[in-house]
């Protein structure tokens, strides 16, 4: 008698599921990121206590790709691939990762987002891991033969564990945080 119930309910809800006009429901896109660091955190431990310093940064860039599920109208998950480079202190990484988009424009692809990811730095000596949340606003720009150019404002908070120090001091490295602004260009095809 229960399983009975349950069709009826399972029918309401996906009566509200998406149908798509194209057929197209899987998206992908590339972005070119370009950050400003607006603070950074070196935390370290020395001599018993924990220690913070801030340090100047020179920014990043990103060279990134997303692959996502449109499904619904207004919401689309997906996951992430991208290369990251920090220009002071200077390491790489790669980042993988997922994603949520809400789309607030009918037919446009108006969306913010929001990521999660985890970065595998290539200095593995220095950097051990690390975690990255962006929440970003992007923009449907011009059509570009069977593409569209995004443009995107956005926000990151990236945490990194170190395995050693940073400087040549008798301290053990922790963690270092970034909080920077930047500014993406991509193309969704």
């Amino acid at each position: 008698m229960k399983k009975l119930f349950l069709i009826p309910l399972f029918l309401y809800c996906f009566s509200f599921a998406y149908a798509q006009e194209s057929p197209k429901k899987w998206v992908s896109s590339a972005f070119v990121n370009a950050m400003v660091n607006n603070k950074i955190n070196y935390t370290y431990h020395d001599l018993d206590r924990w220690q913070e310093k801030a340090l100047d940064g020179k920014g990043a860039f990103e060279l990134g790709y997303n692959f996502d599920f449109k499904f619904s109208r207004r919401l689309s998950i997906g996951a992430l691939a991208s290369y990251s480079h920090v220009n002071e202190p200077a390491f790489s990484s790669f980042k993988v990762g997922s994603s949520l988009k809400f789309f607030y424009v009918k037919d446009k692809d108006f969306y913010l987002t929001f990521q999660f990811g985890y970065h595998i730095p290539f200095n593995r000596d220095k950097f051990r891991e690390g975690q990255q949340i962006k929440i970003g606003q992007y923009f449907d720009v011009a059509r570009i033969a069977n593409s569209r150019l995004l443009l995107g404002f956005f926000y990151n908070y990236d945490y990194y564990k170190l395995e050693n120090p940073l400087f040549i001091l008798t301290n053990k490295g922790y963690s270092i945080l970034f909080h920077s602004y930047g500014m993406s260009l991509g193309i969704k095809f």
